[in-house]
This record gives structure tokens, C-alpha cells and sequence, in this order.
């Protein structure tokens, strides 16, 4: 089995510099940064250990800011799947001090990181009952609230598509082409992680603007319907979208995964088309935030299969505080500095300053 990158003295020191030097972008955060675990710290929460988290209405700056600073990371894609979670955020931006910044532009990622903030850009992450996707119309009402990206669906269909959770899923239904077309008008930028094959393709038909995975992994290293096939990798980046990686176990090894088997994927994606168009989406839902699987599994809409609330990430990458890991394994694996500069956060800034604009 793969162990933990073990670098030498000179190594070591490139990995570091690397990591403080570039701007480090999670491309999903997951339960990690939900407005499921937002409402809990609000609310104040007993923990399995039995220790009392006490309420705050500062739960951004209190428990995200710190596990992305101790991580290195500068930006993190955030869920927000319904007109009550975009509120949410929005009372999080005004209320969790002057660490944070909701950005809606490479640019404004950039600059956050400049004046020592991390910054969070929204994703409308596809509902599962499909509440946001019924109405074009919200399109409008959640770019205005600072949406720049849209997941399509979850694992279950919903009035757009199919998911990937269904064998043989449907593809885009007639509201799903409208609501593709839409989101190119508004220069939102297109997320198909999640989403059934067929309706994969249909997107890549009716796109006009490079889409995103933002966190998928490749099935040819992973065989799980979940991650994205050789040839829907190639047709991704041949239109200059980008894959971005999930660290969910499950997604990167069938047991035992480490952060040297997320690597392998980023080496395939780099074998079949471009390293160029890899970025890195954990999507941080286990661990912490075990009830959240098994939320999901319980209503049919999860493709994690997981029924249990012990999941294990893969070794050395298990929460956000680990993502210097990354850099080390990309470093040990061979990978130039500009190459990894690109993985951990410039090849997504690149594509969204492409499809988004600014």
C-alpha cells in the first residue's frame, strides 16, 4: 500500500514554499462548508464525544476560517441549494468579521488573498426535489446574490436530468436544456459532477461555455459510476473545461486509499489530455459530518453507498487541514512547480475568469 509522501530535505522545503506561495482553491467543499453545518454551530451542537459546541452567529469565522488557514487554503466553493441557504450565507459574509470575502471573480479571490482574507464563492448546487430548478427565473434571483456556479443535480433526477445514482439515468429534460442555455446567458459557470452519463453528453451538446466537474474523479482508476469515463475527460478538456478532483474514498480507491492514490487520478487526467485542466474539489463529507451520508442514503439520493457513518478519508488527506499533503505528494510525484501551481487553485481561476468573466 501507499504510504504518505516521504520527501527529502529539499523536497520538503519546495513543497512548502509552493503551497504558501500559490493561491490554493477548493473547487467543493461539501458538508465542510454547507449551510447544514452552518445552522448546527449557529445553534450550538452536542458532540459525539460529548463535548458542547456552544452557539455562535459567527460560524464561518469561528470554524471554517481556521481549518483553511491551518490548510493553506484560500478559496472554497460552497453549497447553496436553496433560496434559504443563499440567506444564510449572505448573513455569514455580513456577520463573520473582516476575514472573509464572498468572491464572484478570479480577480476577486486574488485580491481577497492579498489583504490576508479567504474568500468563498457560491455554488446553486443542484436540489435534490428540485425546489431552485422548477423556475428559470431564480437563475436571475441567485446570480444577483453572487452564484457563479451551478451544480445541476444530485445523485437523484430532478426537473433538469437524471443523476448518477440511477443506473442508466436519464439525460436533460426540455426545462434542463433552457436551464443549461440560461446559465451561459448569465455567464454562470456549468458544474456536471453528479449528473447521469446521458445527461453529461446532453450538457456537452447544448453548452456553449467550458463546463466543470467540480469534484469527480476518473473511472478508469476508480471504476464507480460516480466518476467520469476517459472519453468524458478528453471531451471536457478538449472544450477547456476542467475536472477537479473529489477526495471521498470511495471515488479514489475501492480500500485503503492515501493521498498518493488521489495523485494517481491527476496522472491519468494528465496521460489521456491535460494537467492543465485539473483542479482539486474534496468535498469534505465525512468525518465531521458522518449524519450527512447517511441522510442522503437514507432518502435514495447518495451515490456514496454509504451506509455506515464511519468513513475514512484517504490517509493524509482527511480534512481540509491536510491539504499541504496534496503539494507534497504532486512534488514527490514529479510534477514542475507551475504545473502544481495550477492544480491546487490556478487552472480553476483560469477557466473561471474564462466562463465567468472578471
Amino acid at each position: 500500500m501507499k504510504e504518505l509522501p516521504s520527501l527529502d530535505n529539499n523536497q520538503e522545503k519546495r513543497s512548502r514554499q509552493l503551497h504558501d506561495d500559490a493561491v490554493v482553491v477548493i473547487t467543493y467543499g461539501g458538508p465542510f462548508s454547507s449551510p447544514r453545518a452552518i445552522r448546527g454551530w449557529r445553534m450550538g451542537q452536542l458532540q459525539q464525544s460529548g463535548e458542547w459546541t456552544p452557539p455562535t452567529r459567527t460560524a464561518v469565522g469561528d470554524h471554517l476560517v481556521p481549518d483553511m488557514r491551518a490548510g493553506g487554503v484560500d478559496c472554497v466553493v460552497a453549497h447553496a441549494g436553496s433560496e434559504d441557504d443563499l440567506a444564510l450565507w449572505l448573513r455569514e459574509f455580513q456577520s463573520s468579521g473582516s476575514e472573509i470575502m464572498q468572491a464572484t471573480t478570479a480577480s476577486d479571490v486574488r485580491n481577497a488573498r492579498e489583504l490576508d482574507k479567504v474568500s468563498f464563492i457560491l455554488n446553486g448546487a443542484g436540489a435534490r426535489q428540485g425546489s431552485i430548478e422548477s423556475e428559470l427565473n431564480r437563475i436571475l434571483l441567485f446570480y444577483r446574490a453572487g452564484v457563479r456556479i451551478w451544480s445541476l443535480t444530485h445523485s437523484a433526477r430532478n426537473p433538469i436530468s437524471g443523476g448518477c445514482g440511477e443506473t442508466d439515468g436519464p439525460g436533460l429534460t426540455n426545462l434542463g436544456k433552457l436551464f443549461v442555455q440560461e446559465l451561459n446567458k448569465q455567464r454562470i459557470a456549468v458544474d456536471i459532477s453528479h449528473i447521469s452519463d446521458k445527461g453529461l453528453w446532453d450538457v456537452l451538446d447544448v453548452s456553449t461555455a467550458p463546463i466543470m466537474a467540480s469534484h469527480s474523479n476518473s473511472r478508469s482508476v476508480c471504476n464507480h459510476d460516480r466518476n467520469l469515463t476517459d472519453e468524458m475527460i478528453k471531451t471536457i478538456i478538449a472544450n477547456d473545461g476542467i475536472v477537479c478532483l473529489n477526495f471521498f474514498p470511495y471515488f479514489v480507491r475501492s480500500e485503503n486509499a492515501t493521498v498518493e492514490h488521489i495523485v494517481d487520478h491527476i496522472d491519468r487526467i494528465a496521460e489521456i489530455a491535460s494537467v492543465d485542466h485539473v483542479g482539486l474539489g474534496p468535498d469534505f463529507c465525512a468525518g465531521r459530518w458522518g449524519s450527512v451520508l447517511q441522510s442522503w442514503w437514507s432518502i435514495g439520493s447518495s451515490d456514496h453507498n454509504a451506509e455506515s457513518l464511519v468513513v475514512d478519508y484517504p490517509k493524509g488527506a482527511e480534512d481540509t487541514t491536510k491539504m499541504q499533503n496534496v503539494t507534497c505528494a504532486l512534488v514527490k510525484r514529479g510534477y514542475s512547480d507551475e504545473e502544481i501551481r495550477g492544480i491546487v487553485g490556478n487552472n480553476f481561476l483560469r477557466y473561471f475568469e474564462k466562463v465567468v468573466g472578471g
